[in-house]
């Protein structure tokens, strides 16, 4: 990310195209001269452009420029906190998750993402993943999304019985009051299993620490925020009720600089992929 404060003339998105400014942008900030292969990431609004390049330019660039002009008037039109958080932090968290799913996800086949959002995370691991693909699937329509999204109903996953691979929730089931109906729902329609971001209640004030962080991130979208965070024996028996055992499990994330980790990282954040017991696999 940067913000451009030195006060050079940048040509606009118009006078170029876009495509061509997501060049100049990328070739600026990542010292990659040839990008010519770079494909347009389809999310645009005036002078940001969030990128997505392909593995031709050194593989993920996820950034916007802004003037200082704009993000102030961006911080007077919003939440503060919540603008800040935004430029701050987004890319960071969208880059740094999308990696941990890369290295889990097993090889091939496709991946519903329930509760995508604006599907930046989805986007940047389909660019770092070619072998597999992304669909999403959300309860609120999003003027602007990097990968297209299908709306239901928060409830019932409205796909066949083993429709995909994976299920994945990244930071979506503490958001709903019933986190077992839609670990159900997971299980049909993934033939392997599901891939779980979430949070811990656990440690010094965790569920105030969680709360705030949920605001903050989610108010201004208008976001369901039940505040339903779970004890991590609380998702052990959820899982084993829907025949679900932990594959993997990633505990230590880094998903914010410290000392911002030292306070909203730890022991708050946990990933998990999940495999269906193979009884269950075997006799479906």
């Amino acid at each position: 990310m940067a913000l451009r404060t030195d006060g050079e003339d940048w040509p606009s998105p118009q006078a170029n195209g876009f495509a061509g400014y997501q060049r100049q942008f990328v070739a600026r900030f990542s010292g990659v001269s040839d990008c010519a292969n770079i494909r347009p990431s389809g999310y645009f609004q005036y002078s940001r452009c969030y990128m997505i390049p392909q593995a031709e330019c050194r593989g993920i660039l996820t950034g916007e420029s802004l003037s200082l002009r704009t993000f102030f008037l961006d911080s007077m039109t919003s939440s503060v906190v919540g603008t800040l958080q935004k430029k701050l932090l987004v890319s960071r968290r969208a880059r740094i998750l999308s990696t941990w799913f890369a290295r889990l996800v097993p090889g091939g086949g496709c991946i519903l993402d329930v509760g995508c959002g604006d599907g930046q995370v989805a986007a940047v691991l389909q660019s770092m993943r070619s072998d597999i693909s992304i669909r999403g699937l959300d309860v609120l329509p999003r003027s602007e999304a990097y990968i297209p999204v299908e709306i239901f109903d928060g409830r019932q996953i409205p796909f066949g019985d083993r429709s995909f691979e994976w299920v994945l929730f990244s930071d979506v089931l503490h958001h709903t009051k019933d986190i077992n109906l839609l670990l159900r729902e997971a299980c049909r329609v993934a033939s392997q299993g599901v891939l779980i971001k979430d949070h811990y209640r656990k440690g010094f004030a965790a569920a105030a620490r969680l709360r705030f962080m949920d605001w903050v991130g989610n108010a201004r979208y208008a976001v369901a925020l039940p505040y339903n965070y779970w004890t991590d024996i609380q998702w052990q028996t959820a899982w084993r009720e829907v025949r679900l055992e932990p594959d993997r499990l990633v505990t230590d994330l880094g998903l914010y600089p410290s000392p911002i980790d030292y306070v909203f990282g730890a022991q708050l954040h946990f990933i998990a992929l999940l495999r269906q017991y193979r009884s269950n696999a075997a006799s479906s």
